[in-house]
């Protein structure tokens, strides 16, 4: 599990003369990870139905990417990056991050899904409410009644479900500590004297190619095609006030021409601005990609980590597959802060 450390001044981190960021605990109250409770102390935390997710979420009304918490300034924040939605309480979250209370629940489709309690650094996690945790599980759709006949036959008790499923958590993180513990636990150089990252360095063809993708191969579609060009509009005419929108904009826009004959954008000043804002994020992707990593590489490893934090904001991937920008820099960023103690 992540501990609490100073962090340098940065977007997402705290200041080393700042109070303690608060610490978030998450509790998942349906799904087949329904009583588990996590602890996070850095963002951002995606959760949604990937299983690469920390917060997995196995339901029908859940999107393989639904959203994210992330530290800003000190303050959780909740993000929604799903058309399905999410509530934090009562409260529709829009495009905009959410600033999350001291307790709340996170709704998605008609059932809450996750309880978020944020606590001082240091304070111990009370003991796990089961029956709160399992009546909330029982609103979950297709989950079997207790009263039902049908599955009461050999069924395993509650709480032993629940003691099995905390101990297998335990016994995956630890291993997951385990994998990575070498990666992260010292500094190891080459043969040259040259430190040794967790991952191969990109060179400017690989970076270029992660903002030159091709657009998806997907049936054509006018009304999804539509409704993407909306997006890309909105993404568009916040370019200069939001440090991810020009990335937003350029994805929608290339998801728009998949949907389209040819791969391509009927407009001509649409294609040429989709164009456009390939070559401008190319651009600004290698330059910050190589100040980071030099950071990195001279081992001033506080200075890497929040150029990395800001390449992260300008550069959030929606999938966070494997070969996803955003993974690259999520493990650079953590090699960062571990070795900057």
């Amino acid at each position: 599990m992540n501990t609490p450390r100073d962090e340098p001044a940065a977007i997402g981190s705290r200041t080393l003369d700042a109070a303690p960021a608060p610490v978030l605990d998450v509790t998942v109250l349906a799904g087949s990870h329904a009583a588990t409770r996590l602890r996070f102390t850095k963002g951002p935390v995606p959760f949604g139905r990937d299983p690469s997710h920390p917060l997995l979420l196995d339901l029908a009304t859940v999107s393989r990417d639904h959203g994210y918490f992330d530290l800003s300034d000190g303050q959780w924040v909740v993000v929604n990056r799903s058309p399905n939605g999410l509530k934090l309480g009562r409260k529709r979250v829009t495009k905009k991050p959410a600033p999350l209370p001291a307790n709340a629940s996170i709704t998605i489709g008609d059932a809450a899904l996750l309880q978020i309690e944020l606590r001082r650094a240091g304070e111990s996690v009370p003991s796990l409410d089961l029956d709160a945790a399992l009546a909330r599980k029982q609103a979950e759709p297709k989950a079997p009644k207790d009263d039902d006949p049908l599955h009461r036959h050999n069924k395993m008790p509650t709480r032993t479900r629940v003691l099995l499923g905390v101990a297998a958590f335990w016994v995956a993180l630890f291993g997951v500590l385990l994998l990575f513990e070498p990666l992260f636990s010292e500094e190891t150089v080459d043969a040259r004297g040259q430190l040794v990252l967790p991952v191969a360095r990109l060179d400017a063809a690989q970076l270029e190619a992660k903002i030159r993708r091709d657009p998806p191969n997907v049936p054509t579609d006018d009304l999804r095609a539509e409704r993407e060009l909306e997006r890309a509009a909105s993404y568009y005419a916040l370019r200069q006030v939001n440090p991810d929108a020009p990335w937003r904009a350029m994805n929608a826009y290339r998801k728009a021409a998949g949907y389209l004959p040819d791969d391509r954008l009927a407009d001509p000043l649409l294609q040429r601005r989709y164009l456009d804002l390939q070559q401008q994020l190319a651009e600004d992707l290698r330059r910050r990609y190589d100040d980071a990593l030099g950071k990195l590489e001279s081992r001033r490893f506080r200075a890497a980590a929040q150029s990395l934090d800001q390449l992260l904001r300008r550069f959030p991937d929606d999938e966070l597959g494997e070969d996803a920008l955003a993974r690259h820099l999520l493990i650079l960023r953590e090699f960062a802060r571990n070795h900057a103690g």
